[in-house]
């Protein structure tokens, strides 16, 4: 993405490109950390939920733990994003 911005003359340098995308982030850190929730425009949603515990199989001892409760990010693409990008994958243009 960087270098997408730099390229397309939308930032001065890579540098001034990553202090964008840091900026970006740092604000959906913390708009997540707010409210649990946050909209990417034209793209689709993120999402804090609570998992609940469960019992796992560690997959090379075979030993059966318990994975405690905890908080995960769940991320709903819209429906027009979704459309377009599969739409270039299966149609292809030249």
């Amino acid at each position: 993405m960087v270098d997408f911005l730099a390229k397309e003359g939308l930032v001065p340098s890579k540098d001034a490109g990553r202090a964008v995308i840091e900026a970006v982030k740092g604000f959906y850190e913390e708009k997540l950390r707010e409210t649990g929730e946050v909209s990417l425009s034209g793209i689709g949603k993120l999402k804090v939920v609570k998992r609940s515990s469960r019992r796992m199989r560690h997959p090379t001892t075979k030993e059966v733990f318990e994975l405690p409760e905890g908080e995960e990010i769940r991320a709903s693409v819209s429906k027009t994003f979704k459309e377009a990008v599969l739409r270039e994958v299966r149609d292809p243009s030249p």
